[in-house]
């Protein structure tokens, strides 16, 4: 959706939470309805843990490097996404184990949370410059306003 929608967040966002609806959608085959049940998930997630699911941010072309992604029209996004630990005593090695990260506060919220934090870069191409929109730098909590 972002790489017809000149990058927009929102966009972007709400393209990325109907790609859950096969996994959280509970079933719903209507696109709205899953949709809806995602961000049921995505609630309680953030009612349970106190820390949003997910984050994405996008990543500006680096231009330094010269290397695969240092074209403006291909939009570069980071996500991390946060799991619950399936064994017991995994949650408290995380919380007391595992230092934090310097100044990412998404990233040490969920570390004190116990909770398994996953990242990514996905890179898709774009029909015109993704610079149209703008992002907050930290990506803001990363899901559609609650």
């Amino acid at each position: 959706m972002g790489a017809i929608t000149d990058a927009d967040p929102a966009a972007v966002r709400l393209a990325f939470e109907r790609g859950l609806v096969p996994l959280l959608g509970k079933g719903k085959t209507d696109l709205a309805d899953g949709h809806a049940a995602v961000r049921q998930q995505l609630d309680a997630f953030y009612a349970r843990w106190g820390v949003d699911g997910y984050r994405l941010v996008r990543v500006p072309p680096d231009r330094r490097a010269g290397g695969r992604h240092d074209d403006d029209t291909i939009l570069l996004l980071d996500l991390t996404y946060l799991h619950a630990p399936l064994f017991p005593g995994i949650r408290q090695v995380l919380r007391h184990g595992v230092p934090a990260s310097g100044a990412d506060a998404y990233t040490n919220a969920a570390r004190q949370a116990g909770l398994v934090v996953i990242r990514r870069d996905m890179a898709m191409p774009m029909q015109a410059q993704t610079m149209r929109h703008r992002w907050k730098s930290d990506g803001g909590s990363g899901t559609m306003p609650r």
